[in-house]
């Protein structure tokens, strides 16, 4: 919306302008009644759509309906103009309890150059050591040796129009905490909020994998997948998941092959 307000101006127009009217617009009353198929709409990067409730934007009241995906934001940087804005979320919200469990093992929006003191090594001692760790941070700028970018530049691009298909609120724009080694491996962590059933979201990991895999340039070579939540129904676990000898975890090991050629993107996702 920043961006919008900002070529509205410069254009002398009403943001009311960018709003094309539908094609069946009862033109007696489009002026009075705004039915819900006559509603003009907009979508942005990211799937974030703005639904015109009144009948244009050049009044003192405006009235707009957002529908934002999980994990999507408005624009990086805050913006401000003339008037007074209300709100009201009809559904959604932010789950907490996730991000309280997230932060329990590392930072959330912080790298391993930020911060040293965390608390990895739950999952493994050895991952403590791993050359790189990023928690909710753009992909993008995951670099080895302080120059060389891990990934292609649109990474967090393909990231997005991965997640903007979801329609659950667990979603995120990357994976909750990713972990690197120069020597090819990575390790990727969802967390799930209290009651999210994780067997729902088995195929995140993959989905994950096969990207971060393609978009590598072969740097990355053998995954590491984790799922920590609190609620899973092993009816539904495909494959040959096997259970841990201690706790209520499960386990398998696959190949990672690309699903139209069945090359081989790496040798495995655990």
């Amino acid at each position: 919306m920043k961006a919008l307000h900002s070529i509205s101006r410069a254009l002398g127009v009403t943001i009311s302008w960018f709003f094309p009217p539908k094609a069946d617009d009862d033109s007696d009353l489009r002026d009075y009644v705004v039915r819900a198929s006559s509603r003009r709409k907009l979508t942005f990067v990211g799937g974030i759509t703005d639904e015109l409730l009144s009948p244009n934007l050049g009044r003192q009241l405006e009235l707009l309906r957002c529908t934002f995906p999980p994990g999507s934001e408005s624009g990086k940087e805050p913006y401000t103009h003339q008037g007074e804005e209300a709100g009201y979320v009809i559904s959604g919200g932010r789950r907490k309890d996730e991000k309280i469990i997230h932060s329990i093992f590392f930072p959330m929006r912080k790298d391993s150059t930020e911060i040293a003191d965390h608390d990895i090594w739950l999952l493994s001692e050895e991952y403590h050591y791993y050359d790189y760790i990023a928690s909710d941070v753009p992909l993008a700028s995951i670099r080895w040796n302080d120059s060389e970018s891990v990934f292609e530049n649109d990474i967090d691009r393909e990231f997005q129009k991965l997640l903007a298909k979801r329609a659950d609120d667990n979603g995120g724009k990357r994976p909750d905490i990713a972990l690197f080694s120069k020597e090819g491996s990575a390790i990727i962590v969802e967390f799930k909020a209290p009651g999210v059933s994780m067997d729902e979201h088995v195929g995140d990991l993959s989905e994950y994998a096969h990207l971060l895999a393609a978009k590598s340039g072969g740097r990355l070579r053998k995954f590491y997948g984790y799922l920590i939540g609190d609620t899973v129904n092993p009816l539904r676990l495909s494959g040959t998941w096997t259970p841990f000898s201690v706790g209520q975890g499960w386990f398998q090991s696959s190949p990672l092959l690309d699903p139209r050629t069945r090359q081989p993107l790496g040798r495995d996702l655990l």
